[in-house]
């Protein structure tokens, strides 16, 4: 069942990310968008030739080597840790499909498309994906996974 999740997971992730993507590139110019709600949520696209929050601008090689790396570590945590825990196997998951949605842009695209921006007043997080959410869901089930479960880690 656990590995089923994790086979899964990445699939719909990767789906919903560059369907979403590619709507609101083709909804929206660059530095264009809607607002969905007043004071909190704007679709607002924009590419990122950067990392997280647009830092590193010009550095794709260097991304796109840590997302091999990001991989590769995925992979072996679901082979070594994951296989009878279906909460950490959608967690591996999720993390995958977002680090494959966003290397998608950088292979292909050489930026990564960005649309959804949450703001409160004049404070705006910086604008994010479908990949990204995965990315940050998914670190967090693992984080808490490990926190709740650290001896089996440690025995395994």
């Amino acid at each position: 069942m656990a590995i089923a999740v994790f086979t899964a997971t990445p699939v719909l992730v990767l789906f919903a990310d560059l369907t979403t993507k590619e709507i609101a590139s083709k909804s929206w110019a660059v530095r264009m968008g809607r607002t969905i709600i007043p004071g909190l949520l704007n679709f607002h696209y924009n590419e990122n030739a950067g990392a997280v929050f647009g830092i590193g601008q010009g550095m794709q090689k260097w991304l796109l080597l840590g997302t091999a790396v990001a991989l590769v570590a995925i992979l072996w945590a679901v082979h070594r840790y994951a296989r009878e825990h279906s909460l950490l196997c959608f967690g591996l998951g999720l993390l995958l499909g977002g680090a494959l949605g966003n290397a998608h842009d950088r292979l292909v695209l050489n930026v990564v498309r960005d649309f959804i921006d949450v703001y409160v007043g004049t404070h705006h997080w910086p604008t994010f994906n479908v990949a990204d959410m995965a990315i940050c869901v998914g670190a967090a089930i693992v984080a808490i996974f490990a926190v709740r479960d650290p001896n089996r880690i440690a025995k395994d």
